[in-house]
């Protein structure tokens, strides 16, 4: 995956701002933390953007390596072994805690790393084709749901008393994107304890299927949504 840095060239010689995301037609709106899609170069008059471009000037764009970025999300995963099902968070806090207190022996987590990469709320809502990821509780069993699918998700206000809507956990795909790298996160049903069990490692996935007759596909194909394939 890639982001890009952008070179304004003028008549004084070239200097570096940073430049977000374009439009369908190319034209620059927004120059906040958002990512581009497509790299391409755009004169001054088609891009419609002005900050210090010369006379017949471009904005060139050329690829370079993702930085790190606040504005992209790590999912925790943890296995709560007295209860036999997981525990996935995008939230360092909570998750810090998480550790902490299993360490301590107050709660039953194994932390078994980082799951995949998704996008925050800010990044998240810039980014055409970025879809919230909702995140239930489920306070018989005490796990947890993540749904893009806004029909299952309105289903589930609507009818199920035991689910407790917590927010938006993230921003993910709905499908794969053709100018981002993505992958797809699979979920399955674990019949044994009625959680949900999310995973972005496809022979996982596969061997889960073959294996565990308890757990059954989910979703379209299995697959929940897409994520950064970084």
């Amino acid at each position: 995956m890639n982001t890009y840095n952008v070179t304004n060239i003028n008549d004084s010689g070239a200097s570096s701002l940073s430049i977000d995301y374009f439009d369908e037609n190319g034209i620059v709106t927004s120059d906040a933390s958002t990512l581009i899609l497509e790299p391409r170069t755009i004169t001054k008059n088609t891009a419609n953007y002005d900050r210090g471009i010369g006379a017949g000037g471009t904005i060139a764009i050329t690829a370079g390596p993702l930085e790190p970025s606040s504005e992209l999300v790590t999912v925790d995963r943890f296995y709560r072994y007295d209860k036999g099902f997981h525990f996935y968070t995008a939230d360092e806090n909570e998750s810090n805690i998480v550790q902490q207190e299993s360490e301590a022996g107050n709660l039953s987590y194994v932390y078994e790393g980082e799951s995949f990469v998704a996008l925050n709320t800010n990044l998240g809502e810039a980014i055409e084709g970025a879809e919230p990821v909702y995140r239930f509780f489920n306070n018989e069993t005490g796990a947890h749901l993540f749904t893009m699918d806004v029909n299952e998700k309105d289903y589930i206000i609507d009818n199920l008393d035991n689910y407790t809507l917590e927010g938006t956990a993230y921003y993910a795909f709905e499908n794969e994107q053709e100018n981002i790298p993505t992958m797809p996160v699979f979920r399955m049903l674990n019949g044994n304890t009625g959680s949900h069990l999310l995973t972005s490692d496809e022979k996982e996935f596969k061997y889960i299927q073959e294996n565990l007759p308890h757990f059954s596909v989910e979703a379209d194909n299995g697959i929940a949504f897409h994520v950064l394939d970084l």
